[in-house]
Parts: C-alpha cells; structure tokens; sequence
C-alpha cells in the first residue's frame, strides 16, 4: 500500500514522529467529497421524532405550522444538509494507492515527482493504528458515474432514524474519473477536540521511493534523516525511474552506505 507525498514538513514529522494525519473531507481536492442522494424522498420518520431532531439541532431548526406534517422535500433537505455536515467536519481520513508508479499521482500529490512514495505493511499499519483507537477502518474506494445512494431507516416504532452505511457508502465512493488512483481509505469518527494526527508502528512504513526530480539538498536530508534514526534503520530507499515512456522503480535498494553527504549520484546497488 502506497502513499504519496511531497517533500515537506509534514513528511519529516511522519518519519521522525510516527505518525499519520487525518484529514477533513472538505479540505479534499473533489469538490463532490461527502456528497450523496437519497433514494426514496418520500419515506419519513414520525412527525414526533421529527421534532426531537430539529429540537436537538437548533441550526436546523425549521418551524413546522400546528397541526400539519413535515414536508418530505423540507425533512430530506434539512437532515441530508446535517449528516453531509457531520461527515465533513467529524469524520478524518487518510489516502493510499494500490500502485507507486502513476505518472499523474506523482504529479499531483508528490509535487511534480520531487516528492516521495511512502511505501506501508498494510496489514502492520492498521493493527498498529487499532491499537490507538480501534474503530478505524480501512476500505478500498469504489468509483461509480452517479453519487452514491442512502436509503432513511426508521426503528421499528419509528421513533429513531438514521441514512443507511452513510459512512462506507459515501466515505469509500468517488467518480469514476478518480479511478486511476485505485485507492485505499483508513477513516474514523472524532470529536472535537480529540487530536488528528494518530501514532503508527513506524516497522509497518517498510520503504520509501525517490521522486526522480528530487531536489538534490531534500535527498540528502532524508538521507541523514534514516541513517540517523534507530526507527527508520529498517527503510530501503528505492529510486523512481522513467523507462521507454514508463514509470519504474528500481529493483534494488539504494546502497546508503556508499552515499557520501551533499552527494545526489544515487546508486542502485543493493544493500
């Protein structure tokens, strides 16, 4: 499992803290992020527990006139209106790739191919983030032409109601002009004030791959960054290629032993 960055602060925090950001949807780059219809607009909860949740969301609030139903079209629009807000500003996520060679995701997420491709154990990654909080999840995207669908489910008095699998449903959905990145989703829900940027097992970070526009002086920081970390001791560093119009990575690690300091002539010999 791949993971895409440029060459910043907030890389070198990753490699020396240990630790991954979860990002609010609404600061993704898909203006259609949390985005969703609902399948049957006709189909209501009871006008009582109506009530209760306009009582409850006071910036929801929609007076209904005595002794009349709530409008469907009023109802679906307030309640769609709060949950997209819910996903937007309480759920964080954090993206993966299952490939390290798209020329146009090395472009738009490591910044123009100078950044890196961080290369993770998927299965030591969650099991390490589980252990911080045990309801993130992790899901592959689907990607379809139309926004996704929820349908309203009512309890059996009717006196609750929710939008079914709204989180897989519209977490783990894209347009189908997104389906290059054949992407992975690691999500949960946070409060308010609980802290986004969660601690991982840096032995389940297994590689990182070198943009081949790396700036010579990023390299090198990087470079001392791993020989200098007991944490990241573990790395092979591999060097992205451009072969007969083709991405490739190189097949052996870069030797780092042979790499003297301000020196960007990367070997390819193995360790």
């Amino acid at each position: 499992m791949y993971k895409y960055s440029p060459f910043s602060a907030n890389l070198l925090k990753t490699l020396i803290k240990g630790e991954l950001w979860f990002g609010k949807i609404e600061d993704l780059n898909d203006p259609y992020e949390g985005e969703f219809q609902i399948r049957d607009t006709s189909k209501m909860p009871s006008n009582e527990s109506i009530d209760e949740f306009y009582k409850n969301q006071s910036s929801f609030i929609i007076p209904r006139p005595k002794g009349q139903n709530h409008s469907p079209h009023i109802f679906h629009k307030t309640f769609s209106d709060f949950v997209k807000n819910t996903l937007r500003s309480q759920f964080g996520l954090t993206c993966f790739s299952k490939k390290n060679n798209d020329v146009l995701m090395w472009s738009h997420y490591a910044d123009s191919h100078k950044g890196v491709c961080l290369i993770f154990d998927q299965h030591k990654l969650l099991k390490s983030l589980n252990s911080i909080y045990p309801d993130i999840k992790l899901g592959e995207v689907e990607y379809n032409e139309e926004l996704p669908y929820v349908d309203l489910i009512t309890s059996g008095d009717n006196s609750s109601f929710r939008y079914s699998d709204r989180e897989k449903n519209v977490l783990l959905n894209k347009n189908i002009k997104w389906d290059y990145e054949e992407e992975y989703r690691l999500y949960r829900r946070f409060e308010n004030d609980q802290r986004r940027s969660v601690p991982f097992d840096l032995k389940s970070l297994t590689g990182i791959i070198i943009g081949q526009r790396m700036d010579s002086e990023d390299f090198n920081t990087l470079v001392h960054l791993i020989r200098n970390s007991t944490n990241l001791e573990h790395l092979n560093l591999y060097k992205m290629t451009f072969k007969s119009g083709v991405l490739e990575v190189g097949k052996n690690p870069i030797h780092l032993g042979i790499i003297k300091d301000l020196d960007i002539n990367i070997s390819t010999q193995s360790k």
